[in-house]
């Protein structure tokens, strides 16, 4: 039986990402996990649901769209413990536009509302209204903000803590098949990534580098490098994962905080080729695991060449990024706020 303070009722995605993210807590008593699947059906059935939350709001502020709050959850909670809500991806741009916060508190006695960023803040554009979220009047939603970016939480004084991961059981993994695995989407960084592939494959590893979106006439080494017309699916990714020793991680500019690339690495105990700059500043760095780069000429050449070296990879930090810990760091903060 859980000792926490709260239930739990977590919005959140319908990504297979998310759902095997957060898949430690699914089953728990004090726990319900709310996926937008709820709203895809609502839009689905309902027309009158699609005119609320399709593009008019760009133009006009529709009226009356607190009216489907009650649809999204409905209290079955064994014991009349206080619920705390946990508003995460879409769900955050829903509730700014529907009042969702408003509807809780009026609905759930002495309820909390926790706000999760799990993308960058200055990345969330309001569907509804096409307008980037304003910082102030998110506050007036929540209890408290957390967010999984460190310069995020420093520029809006919101709570850090790192994505969540729920690790696959040693079980069920299965056997190693590469050496470095990479996954991403070209943009305006592929250059950058084939001068990277280019050191790499010098060492003669197994290389399972897969590129996202590239155009036929830019697709160099076609024969070694998968080119992806989509991203795969997460498990499919997971698979890929899973069945390396190490990951390379190639940060887009702009993002400060350890993103679900390294949250699956220190889950599964992997080793760890990266670009981001405060790296070394992880509660998790270790050098014999993890090795940080600038360019393709900074790659640390001791590092590649040991990777099949056979040691046991262990962080001694995948309990701090189960979804499990996060509900108790929660439930700190909201003890040290309302103590």
């Amino acid at each position: 039986m859980s000792q926490r303070k709260y239930n739990y009722v977590i919005f959140g995605s319908d990504w297979d990402l998310y759902l095997h993210s957060y898949s430690d807590i699914m089953s728990l008593d004090d726990v319900r996990y709310i996926s937008d699947r709820k709203r895809h059906q609502l839009r689905q059935n309902n027309i009158v649901y699609r005119i609320h939350t399709g593009g008019l709001n760009r133009f006009i502020n529709l009226p009356l769209k607190s009216f489907w709050n009650k649809y999204y959850f409905g209290n079955d909670f064994k014991d009349n413990k206080p619920i705390c809500f946990i508003i995460t991806g879409s769900w955050i741009c829903l509730n700014t536009s529907f009042q969702f916060s408003k509807y809780l508190r009026r609905t759930y006695q002495d309820c909390k509302i926790i706000c999760f960023h799990q993308d960058l803040f200055h990345t969330k554009i309001n569907p509804f209204s096409g307008k980037h979220l304003d910082v102030d009047t998110e506050r007036t939603l929540y209890d408290l903000i957390f967010s999984f970016d460190q310069l995020d939480c420093r520029n809006y004084n919101f709570i850090y803590h790192p994505l969540v991961y729920s690790a696959v059981a040693p079980e069920d993994n299965p056997q190693l098949d590469s050496d470095i695995y990479f996954l991403g989407q070209a943009k305006n960084r592929l250059d950058d990534i084939i001068e990277i592939y280019k050191v790499l494959r010098q060492f003669n590893l197994k290389i399972d580098i897969n590129l996202v979106g590239v155009p036929k006439e830019r697709q160099v080494y076609n024969d070694e490098i998968h080119y992806l017309d989509s991203f795969m699916s997460y498990k499919e990714n997971l698979q890929h994962l899973l069945k390396s020793r190490c990951v390379l991680e190639i940060m887009q500019k702009g993002g400060h905080g350890f993103t679900q690339r390294v949250v699956e690495v220190v889950g599964e105990n992997k080793k760890l080729i990266t670009n981001n700059p405060e790296i070394k500043s992880a509660p998790f760095f270790n050098p014999k695991y993890i090795s940080q780069f600038t360019d393709a000429d900074d790659i640390d050449s001791n590092f590649v060449g040991n990777i099949r070296n056979d040691e046991i990879v262990d962080y001694h930090f995948k309990e701090k990024l189960s979804p499990v810990e996060f509900l108790n760091f929660v439930e700190e903060n909201l003890n040290v706020m309302y103590r």
